[in-house]
């Protein structure tokens, strides 16, 4: 099977949720929107409040988290508030973490 590039696996992955796990956004979720550069590793992320569709977070893959979620209702036309929606709902769905 020939290697597949950056851009091809993350365009199929786009609507993945993933964890920021550095910078000021730590913590918190988001979805790929896009791939940023093949080279330095790194593709847009959005939440459609901290960081909208119209104005993507570029972020190195090595400062998230992959989950295995993908919004299957994202799509290019996705607006901010059903994106914040969506990601909002997808939290909701998760288990309690005891501390």
């Amino acid at each position: 099977m020939p290697d597949r590039s950056l851009t091809d696996i993350f365009r199929d992955c786009a609507g993945t949720v993933v964890y920021s796990v550095a910078g000021r956004d730590k913590k918190r979720p988001f979805v790929i929107v896009g791939v940023a550069d093949e080279d330095s590793g790194t593709v847009y992320i959005a939440d459609g409040a901290l960081h909208t569709l119209s104005s993507p977070k570029r972020k190195k893959l090595k400062h998230l988290r992959v989950t295995d979620s993908v919004l299957r209702d994202f799509t290019p036309g996705t607006d901010d508030d059903t994106l914040c929606g969506m990601i909002r709902e997808w939290e909701s769905q998760l288990p309690l973490k005891d501390d």
